[in-house]
């Protein structure tokens, strides 16, 4: 499995340093920051399509599930 982390602090390393331990996971890509604004109610969409692919799990952060079942944007991170 590939994993991507994305963050910079304690919590981010202590993640990395137990995905390297893990023999399901066979690389590790890590960022600093998340691109652009946390701003929130942003829709999200292609989780669907992305779960789809062979290989792939998504985990989100930052969000919050709306009335009808879709994924929002809530002024934080979010980690596909």
């Amino acid at each position: 499995m590939k994993v991507f982390v994305i963050g910079s602090g304690r919590r981010e390393h202590a993640l990395v340093w137990s995905l390297a331990r893990s023999p399901h996971v066979k690389q590790i890509y890590s960022a600093t920051a998340n691109a652009g604004d946390y701003s929130a109610s942003k829709t999200i969409t292609g989780i669907d399509e992305a779960e789809r692919l062979g290989g792939v799990v998504v985990f989100h952060a930052g969000t919050k599930i709306i009335a009808d079942g879709e994924i929002e944007t809530a002024s934080g991170r979010v980690l596909a």
